[in-house]
């Protein structure tokens, strides 16, 4: 079962209570403390295993709690934003390539560095990418292009 902890700033303490089930009061230093406290407190009272919420209430003279609620709700927003423009940002690197843009191309267009474009981008090879003959070495002199023959040997040929 699942319940809620209120913990409020007492001093250098927090003081907890847990409002669902009456005499449950405890005390931590920190808040990160407070779920495992307060979920022992209710255990023993109701022997049942649980999980606890906590829910900091702090003096209103100590901080505007509306001022918290915004900055958790622009926060939300925020990852929200950045997972999007995530997904954009894997989806236009694949849209680019498959157009024939370069990794350096792409990364100037949307101001990623290369090596980022490359990791976004999906492994296969862009349509303009180098054919065989091109891939070739050229013999220095002759022109003519150098094969391995079956040994494993450059043998030279004709084009």
């Amino acid at each position: 079962m699942r319940y809620t902890a209120i913990a409020t700033r007492s001093g250098g303490w927090w003081a907890v209570e847990v409002p669902e089930v009456p005499g449950v009061f405890t005390q931590a230093r920190r808040l990160a403390q407070i779920p495992a406290m307060a979920a022992d407190a209710v255990e023993m009272l109701t022997g049942e295993r649980v999980e606890v919420d906590v829910i900091p209430s702090l003096p209103p003279d100590l901080i505007d709690q509306q001022r918290i609620q915004q900055w958790q709700e622009e926060s939300r927003q925020a990852a929200e934003l950045a997972d999007k423009a995530s997904k954009d940002s894997r989806d236009l690197v694949a849209q680019l390539r498959a157009a024939g843009l370069s990794v350096r191309d792409i990364g100037e267009i949307l101001g990623l560095s290369s090596q980022r474009v490359s990791q976004l981008a999906p492994s296969v090879p862009a349509p303009h990418a180098r054919s065989t003959v091109a891939a070739r070495k050229i013999a220095p002199r002759t022109g003519k292009v150098l094969k391995k023959d079956s040994t494993g040997r450059r043998r030279t040929s004709s084009l």
